[in-house]
């Protein structure tokens, strides 16, 4: 911080004692010597001006409020913003609009203070120009300083600040990214009514790191996906409002920032509003949009809350619809909802008569005479209008205003009112009757006639002829298109068939003039009956009847049907007799009630088919009937025996297998639900089998128990038990540890990455390979550690010592005596093992010296036992062996130079007393150097100037000094061999042992050197084996037993050091465990694992001289748990509440759980909690069942095999057992109250039937009560009543929703009908309710009976495009008088609709026209028509008849395509007639009409790259194929474009046309074809099939092919190409070949079946085979040579021959006279052949089958000579093997004249086979006849 401070610096004064205090900024004096600085983080330093010294912050703070604070590591504050893929530390979002100029300020964090804001810098780096950067006093400032577009910018600002008065610098880095947005403002949407859901709203531009967009507000109706989209939650209308909504706003947010107003308004509103009303309102407008009304008058108004009400009333009279409209904006954008007002008529205007008086004239007479007709009128169009007249009785009117008078005598005057059922007026009638001349009076005569239906014209009906009368005439000239009248004598004969059943009978009136010239004429009224004849056939009600009938039904029981069985007939008095096929049912032939006549069993047979009949004597229908059987519980499942395998590992809930049970009933009866009693496994409801615990092969390595299925049937299920086992597989577990505690020796030269003799220490009960162990050392550590102690192995030689070379010298005369020892050597070597292995052994093996030296075994040291010879060089040879095994040696020779010196007596001093030498020093205790003075190991009398060497000494622990007199320790040995270089570890190296050789000038003497280290109590004992100690106990077991643990301890130290002792120092244990014979531990107490599952004993081995001395070990003691603990539950009952079951919900599986429950087992593992299942005593008994059974996840489900049903049983008591995985169980009780659910209808009678008078007043109850009831409780319980409709005739009358009474609404004198049909809804008030019905039929008993149409629809055609005038039809009604039927005096006229406007309606006749001059039938628009007809009779009483106008069609609609342009692909190896794709039109015209044939035009070779066109299309499917090969080289994909035109097949020019574009690809995907996996043994060798003994559907062979490619191109379909005769086989997707039809014949025969794989590839590629078969026949004739002897098998060949050549010549014979009567009969119709395939095929009989036409010549000639085409008309081909008719009618088969020989035959012949010869066993086999 500080690099150019050059403040010349002075030594700082240490001595100055008297410094004070500095604060901050204060000075403190050249390096502090005036004062210190006590502020932390603070030192005396260089100001940074380099002024003086003061008080400044150290390095990495800076003074801020007096005080030093850390530095900043950054500038910013929160970054890394996902933005995707990358990050960034800053999103700014702006429009685009916006960017230029834009200034945008990025804040320091709050750490950053005291900037110095003359220095810094910002600077940016950005791909894009347009960015500046600025600095100030709290952050940067990005300016952008151009306008940009709308995508994202990133740029990156590097920051250098200097803070505070010590300038510490701070540099930083802020990614940011500026997101330039469009359309980011608040958006106004406008939006119709009836917006369908998923319907584009707007788009939101999203922020690049906007990853997950949302909306808030008025959400409910919109969402917004990722991409901004926002679109609608479903289809929003506002008509579901009332008053209706006529627009509604909708306000949500994006995010927080953008704001979518959403309007969605009407287009159009219509309402209807009843005239005479004030304040209604209309509609509503959405608030907060501003409204305004456009409108021609001021009828309604807008209110300020957006109502829009009437407030002028409307009068239909004068205004019958009303438009204005409600003009809207909001936000600037308008919209216009155009609003019709339906004025609706209100009775409030009194009808009013054309006059006030009415004057009529009539004849006198005695007869009932029309006098005139009134008329009245109504503005209103509610009501209908009816008259009334009083005053005078003989006057009477009709509901169309006739007035009538009866007995015409006198004038008469009445009153006739006329009302529209509220309102009324009046006027008068006045009838002046003209009296009749005399002599002018005339007469009254009656007539009834019959005659006999159906017959022909001209048929006499009767004669109404009056004696002196003449010009007999009908009143009505419409009489005569019926009868004729002859004018002359009064004979009435039929003018045309008359049918009863369109008008039983006939009224006129006829005049006739008497002859006489007078004034005087006769009114005849003839009636003729029409009497019937049996010419209808009877009709049943329905064309189908559907019956059931359960299973086991007794013989007669009665079928139950949909509908009862009825017939009619439009004959009167007509006789039915009802017949019903088959044998299984009977019918009553007077009443139609079908009933059994068998027991049925619906596993047999589950539904008849049967015909019904019905007879009337004359004529018969028929309908059908099905029966279904309906199934009952009478068949128990049946569950197999079933083994299953699974591996031991398997978790729990692992699938085992699915247990497949069946049951023969279906439905309910057939909902099977399994239990199996198992502790280990458990089963789903589905049947399949699962883990319940985890498993253990070597506990348990099979399980058998026994599983149970049971239907869910009723009354009671039924069940079937199977026996299920389960073998566990093994799986590869661990081995476990045996001997823990022991270290594991290896030898020193196994293998370290394999180790195999571990076994002792392991155990694996695994079976096979998965039991057989391999050991390994691995280089990583694995879970547990593995003490191993490597073994020396004696795999070193001892290495003898270098030095070899000794002097002696020996005294003459010194061992004369030979009993004498002279140490004369040391041999030492070294050897590398350890231990016994690197102990050695000195055995003597020769040399010259051998004779006077001997070595010592143990030790090495060569000593001699005699004196030798003389002076000289010896060699002796000494092998080393160490005391491994085997033992390795060595062998080393030394070289002893002699000297034998002349015994001078006195000359010769002893140097050492003994020739072993002592020295004794304590381990631990420092040395001296020197460590020993050898002169004080020699005698007194050894001269001074004695020197010391050590000959042959390699250890090099010690070592002479220069003057070869004093001993040093070697401490650099010392130091490396035990560590330290001061004193001795006994424990190291116990002894040092080397030979030290004095000598004096004359002579040498050798000594052995022992230096024995004295030991010390400096080692404490230690355990043996350093492995962690675990061992493990039952917590059954009794005192004394042992623990298998080792406490083998051993201490370093010798003697009384060396004494050890144990104790148990410490233990967790609760004091049940004590030491016996020192070091054996043992149980003395007892063990409780739930209490103490794991503990600890602390074992100290010490020495008891010294205790201190110590080492200790833990033990850790595993309690093996024991099953001693019961499971123990929470609670000792349990309570759970659940709903009744209801039909519904029986397939609905709910899982429940228990409140609070728990349960628990303080054992462990399998024992304990983990090891509980739960379940429930007696299952079947309880409404619910255990779902997961474990103490953690306990559930429960519904029992679908019980009947819950509140109304039964409310309580269950159910018993829950827990059971661990030792056996051990406690039980729970489980109370389950049943909750009522509102599963039962009320209950009520199905129909109350009641007459009425229809006089009956108002409120006049006509039903007291409605009985019903339910038998749920509460709510459920609780009953009301409603009508099921409140129009039409429900509005007549009116129901009290408590008690079910039913009073009268409204006067029913409107109501026009004889009977109403009321549903009265029976419901209870449960959730959801549930309701029944009640039908009210209601007779409502009238003077005046209804008038009916014999017939409901009046059907007449037209043809298409028609323009009709004139008649149409007439529809004629029919009315009662005093119980019989008789032409109506009705009025008719049509009942409004769109279409009645076209046509006109005679009142009188019935008679329908056409009024309209271009009304024009179009059956594409319209093709029925229909007009409904009134029929008001006399007396107001109205029916209605439909006339359904049919359009037939012409030919006046071209075919169009229904696409505009087709694409396919199809690739270049496509083979020739390879399907590419298919185009459709379409022709709106019907039948023949609309059929449609296509073909491709000329114009479709332009631009080909074929010379020949290689697409051809089916001119009848549109179907396009390739024709040809269409691989021209191309390495690329082109397209190739043809004209399809399609026309119309019965009009040609009527045509549309479309372009096809079929790209040829250059890359076929399917290259391969399925290949058949068939052995070519199979292939050559016959596959036996005895057709005598199999069945249809017996499997015969599988084929298998393979299609290595992918997808499509490697599905593989199969299909019989050929051999396949009589349709004999099937072949299924799988490639299995069954029989599908069994032929019989005799003998055997081989035949060759050619089967086909083909894939589904676009270019499909398709193999075949051809697979031999030898069909095994029925024996030939029933003989049989088997046993036979030689002559008697030579004369059955002779026999058969013989009969064989007769056979064939009487066979010739027939053939040539056949032949020649043929060609006779062919040359004679010769001449009558011409081209009509029809009759050529009639001539020859059969469609020139070859088998059948074999030796024919003329026929064979009639072939050849036919050409192709005819050939294609016969179907004739070549080799055809069918059997075809030359009629369109199949020719019924014989085999035994038409079989064809060679149908077997793989490649038939060319040419027709030959006839064949007398039967052999190797001919073809011929089939029996089968004359059923």
């Amino acid at each position: 911080m500080y690099e150019n401070f050059n403040f010349p610096a002075t030594t700082p004064n240490p001595c100055v004692e008297y410094r004070v205090g500095r604060n901050l900024s204060e000075g403190c004096g050249n390096h502090s010597d005036s004062g210190y600085c006590v502020d932390d983080n603070s030192a005396c330093l260089p100001s940074p001006e380099g002024t003086d010294w003061k008080c400044i912050c150290i390095n990495g703070f800076f003074s801020f409020n007096s005080s030093c604070v850390p530095v900043p590591e950054s500038l910013f504050d929160d970054k890394n913003i996902s933005l995707g893929i990358f990050t960034t530390d800053r999103v700014v979002s702006i429009s685009k609009s916006s960017t230029k100029d834009s200034e945008h300020y990025f804040n320091f964090g709050d750490d950053v203070q005291a900037l110095d804001t003359n220095n810094g810098d910002c600077t940016l780096k950005t791909l894009e120009s347009g960015f500046g950067c600025f600095l100030n006093n709290t952050g940067i400032i990005v300016k952008i300083e151009k306008f940009l577009e709308d995508k994202l910018y990133h740029v990156i600002a590097h920051v250098t600040v200097f803070i505070g008065p010590e300038k510490a610098k701070v540099e930083d880095t802020l990614g940011i990214s500026f997101d330039i947005q469009t359309i980011r403002e608040n958006q106004t949407i406008i939006l119709a009514d009836g917006i369908m859901k998923d319907t584009l709203v707007t788009k939101v531009d999203l922020v690049s790191y906007e990853t997950s967009p949302f909306l808030f507000g008025d959400v409910s109706y919109f969402h917004m996906d990722s991409n901004g989209i926002v679109k609608t939650n479903w289809t929003i209308s506002l008509d579901d409002h009332d008053p209706k909504l006529i627009s509604k706003l909708f306000i949500t947010y994006a995010y927080t920032d953008l704001f979518i107003g959403i309007v969605v308004y009407k287009k159009e509103y219509k309402m209807d509003i009843n005239e005479n009303t004030n304040e209604t309102v209309i509609c509503i407008t959405a608030p907060n949009v501003d409204s305004t009304i456009l409108q021609p008058h001021d009828f309604v108004a807008l209110q300020s809350n957006g109502s829009v009400v009437v407030q002028k009333p409307f009068d239909y009279e004068t205004i019958k619809e009303y438009k204005f409209s409600v003009f809207s904006q909001y936000n600037g954008q308008n919209f216009t909802t155009d609003v019709t007002l339906n004025i609706v008529d209100q009775n409030d205007v009194m009808p009013s008569f054309t006059s006030t008086t009415y004057n009529f004239k009539a004849i006198q007479s005695d007869f009932s005479t029309v006098v005139g007709v009134v008329s009245a009128s109504d503005p209103d169009t509610v009501g209908s209008l009816e008259y009334n007249i009083t005053g005078d009785s003989r006057f009477s009117i009709s509901p169309s205003g006739v007035i009538s008078l009866t007995n015409a005598q006198r004038n008469g005057n009445a009153t006739i009112t006329v009302s529209d059922g509220k309102l009324h007026n009046q006027a008068s009638v006045n009838v002046e009757v003209i009296p009749v001349v005399t002599n002018d009076t005339h007469s009254q005569f009656n007539f009834t006639c019959e005659v006999l239906e159906n017959q022909s014209t001209g048929t006499f009906v009767c004669n109404i002829s009056i004696s002196g009368y003449t010009d007999y005439i009908f009143d009505l000239p419409d009489a005569q298109n019926f009868f004729n009248l002859n004018a002359e004598n009064g004979q009435i004969s039929t003018n045309a068939k008359i049918d009863r059943e369109t008008k039983p009978s006939y009224n006129y009136s006829v005049f006739a003039k008497e002859e006489k010239r007078s004034c005087k004429f006769a009114s005849i009224q003839v009636q003729i009956l029409v009497k019937d004849e049996n010419d209808n056939p009877p009709l049943f009600e329905r064309a189908t009847y559907v019956g059931t009938i359960k299973e086991h039904s007794a013989n007669g029981t009665i079928i139950q049907l949909d509908h009862p069985i009825s017939a009619t007939d439009r004959d009167v008095n007509s006789v039915f007799t009802y017949n019903i096929s088959g044998d299984a049912f009977d019918i009553d032939a007077s009443t139609g009630e079908i009933s059994s006549l068998k027991v049925l069993d619906r596993e047999g047979k589950e539904y008849y088919d049967l015909i019904l009949g019905v007879f009337d004597g004359v004529h018969a229908t028929t309908s059908s009937v099905r029966i279904s059987v309906a199934d009952i519980n009478d068949n128990p499942p049946i569950l197999p025996s079933t083994t299953f395998s699974i591996p031991e590992n398997a978790s729990v809930d692992s699938n085992i297998g699915q247990l497949h049970a069946t049951d023969n009933d279906k439905n309910i009866n057939a909902e099977l639900f399994y239990r199996c009693a198992s502790e280990y496994f458990k089963i789903n409801s589905t049947g399949m089998l699962k883990v319940g615990r985890e498993l253990d092969r070597e506990t348990i390595n099979h399980h058998v128990f026994n599983c149970a299925v049971c239907d869910n049937g009723k009354p009671s299920p039924l069940c079937a038990t199977s026996e299920i086992q389960v073998n566990i597989s093994d799986i590869n577990e661990e081995p476990r540890k045996k001997n823990d505690g022991k270290v594991f020796s290896v030898p020193e030269t196994s293998n370290c990455l394999s180790v195999w003799n571990m076994a002792s220490f392991f155990e694996d009960d695994d079976l096979g390979s998965n039991s057989e162990l391999e050991f390994r050392i691995l280089s990583k550590s694995t879970n547990n550690t593995i003490y191993v102690l490597v073994e020396d192995v004696n795999d070193n030689t001892p290495i003898p010592s270098e030095d070899k070379d000794f002097e002696i010298i020996f005294y003459s005369g010194e061992c004369k005596s030979g009993g004498c020892s002279k140490l004369v050597a040391l041999i030492t070597a070294s050897d590398a093992d350890t231990g016994i292995n690197a102990e050695l052994l000195f055995q003597e093996f020769g040399g010259s010296a051998a004779s006077f030296l001997e070595v010592e075994r143990d030790t090495g040291l060569v000593s001699a036992i005699s004196q030798p010879s003389g002076n000289g060089v010896y060699q002796y040879t000494v092998i080393i062996s160490d005391k491994g095994t085997p033992p390795l040696n060595a062998t080393t020779t030394i070289s002893l130079n002699v000297t034998i010196l002349k015994d001078t007596g006195s000359d010769i001093i002893p140097i050492f007393p003994t020739d072993k030498l002592v020295f004794n020093w304590t381990e631990n205790v420092e040395f001296s150097a020197p460590f020993i003075y050898l002169k004080n190991f020699t005698t007194d009398e050894t001269p001074s100037s004695v020197t010391f060497h050590t000959p042959n000494y390699i250890h090099a622990d010690f070592y002479l000094d220069d003057n070869n007199t004093e001993l040093f320790v070697n401490t650099t040995a010392l130091q490396i061999k035990q560590g330290n270089s001061s004193f001795f570890d006994r424990e190291k190296r116990a002894l040092f042992r080397f030979i030290v050789q004095a000598k004096l000038s004359q002579y040498s003497m050798l000594a052995e050197l022992i230096i024995n280290i004295l030991d010390v109590n400096d080692n404490p004992p230690e355990f043996i084996s350093k492995t962690p100690r675990v061992v493990l106990i039952r917590e059954d077991a009794i005192n004394g037993t042992g623990l298998d643990v080792s406490l083998e301890a051993t201490d370093i130290d010798e003697g009384e050091n060396a004494v050890i002792a144990y104790r148990i120092s410490q233990e967790e244990c609760g004091g049940v465990f004590q030491l016996r014979n020192t070091k054996d531990i043992y149980l003395n107490g007892e063990l409780d694992y739930e209490t103490i599952p794991v503990c600890s004993l602390t074992i100290k081995v010490y020495n008891p001289n010294k205790e201190e001395m110590n080492s200790v070990t833990k033990v850790s003691i595993e309690i093996e748990d024991v099953n001693d603990n019961a499971p123990i539950f929470n609670a000792s009952i349990y309570h759970i509440a659940l709903n009744e079951t209801r039909t519904e919900d029986l397939n609905k599986k709910k899982t429940i759980t228990v409140p609070q429950f728990s349960v628990v087992d303080e054992d462990s593992r399998q024992y304990g909690t983990k090891g509980l299942r739960l379940s429930i005593e007696e299952p079947s008994m309880c409404p619910v069942l255990v779902e997961k059974d474990r103490a953690d996840d306990f559930t429960l489900t519904v029992n679908p095999g019980m009947e819950l049903d509140y109304e039964k049983k409310k309580n269950y008591n159910c018993t829950l057992i827990a059971r661990d995985g030792g056996g051990k169980s406690s039980t729970a009780l489980l109370v389950i109250e049943l909750l009522d659910v509102n599963d039962n209808a009320p209950e009520s009678d199905d129909v109350i039937q009641i007459e009425i008078l229809r006089s009956i007043n108002i409120s006049h109850v006509i039903v007291d009560f409605i009985n019903a009831t339910d038998k749920d409780s509460g709510n459920n319980a609780l009953i009301e009543f409603a009508f099921a409709d409140t129009s039409g005739a429900y509005s007549f009358f009116a129901i009290n929703s408590s008690s079910g009474e039913i009073s009268i609404a409204k006067n029913l004198s409107k109501l026009q009908v004889d009977s109403a049909e009321l549903y009265v809804i029976v419901s209870d008030k449960g959730n959801p309710p549930l309701s029944t019905n009640v039908t009210v039929k209601i007779t409502i008993i009238d003077e005046n009976r209804r008038p009916f149409f014999n017939q409901s629809v009046y059907q007449v055609e037209v043809e298409e495009n028609t323009i009709l005038t004139g008649l149409l039809t007439t529809v004629t009604a029919e009315d009662w008088e005093k119980n019989e039927t008789k032409i109506c005096n009705c009025t008719y006229s049509f009942q409004h609709d769109d279409d009645s406007s076209f046509y006109t309606i005679k009142q009188r006749s019935g008679e329908i026209y056409v009024t309209s001059q271009n009304l024009r039938y179009d059956r594409e628009v319209r093709p029925v028509v229909s007009l409904t007809v009134v029929a008001e009779d006399e007396g107001g009483k109205q029916t209605r008849a439909e006339v359904r106008i049919k359009v037939l069609d012409q030919n006046d609609n071209d075919p169009k395509f229904v696409e505009d342009y087709y694409q396919f692909e199809i690739y270049q190896e496509a083979f020739e007639g390879t399907y590419i794709g298919k185009v459709l039109a379409v022709d709106k015209d019907e039948g023949d009409n609309a059929l449609t044939m296509y073909r491709i035009t000329n114009e479709s070779s332009i631009g080909s790259n074929y010379n020949d066109s290689v697409i051809v299309i089916n001119e009848t499917t549109g179907e396009l194929f390739s024709n040809g090969s269409l691989n021209i080289g191309s390495v690329k994909d082109f397209e190739e474009i043809v004209t399809v035109e399609a026309f119309d097949k019965n009009d040609s020019l009527r045509t549309d046309r479309v372009r096809v574009s079929v790209t040829i690809k250059y890359n076929d995907t399917n290259q391969n074809p399925p290949v058949f996996n068939l052995s070519d043994d199979a292939r050559s060798k016959p596959i036996n099939i005895p057709l005598t003994t199999m069945t249809e559907g017996s499997h015969i062979f599988q084929l298998t092919a393979i299609d290595v490619d992918s997808g499509k191109d490697g599905q593989v379909v199969y299909s019989i190409l050929d051999g396949n005769a009589f349709n004999m086989f099937h072949i299924n997707s799988t490639g299995a070949i069954s029989l599908r039809k069994k032929v019989t014949f005799v003998g055997d025969q081989t035949i060759n079946l050619t089967v086909q794989a083909k894939d589904q590839g676009v270019n499909a590629k398709s193999g075949i085979v051809s697979l031999p078969l030898t069909l095994r026949g029925e024996p030939e004739c029933g003989l049989s040579t088997t046993g036979a002897s030689a002559a008697e098998k030579q004369f059955q060949t002779y026999t058969w021959s013989l009969l064989g050549v007769t056979c064939l010549l009487i066979l010739t014979t027939g053939i040539a006279i056949c032949g020649w009567c043929r060609s006779r009969l062919n040359a004679k119709k010769a001449s009558d052949i011409h081209d009509d395939s029809s009759e050529q095929a009639r001539m020859f009989g059969l469609k020139l089958n070859p088998s059948y036409g074999a030796g024919l010549p003329q026929l064979g000639k009639f072939l050849d000579s036919t050409n192709d085409n005819q050939r294609r008309r016969y179907n004739y081909r070549i080799g055809s093997v069918g059997f075809e008719s030359s009629t369109d009618e199949p020719e019924e088969f014989d085999r035994r004249r038409s079989f064809r020989p060679s149908m077997f035959d793989p490649t038939p012949s060319q040419a027709p086979p030959p006839l064949p010869k007398p039967r052999n066993s190797g001919a073809p086999f011929i089939p029996k006849p089968d004359y059923e």
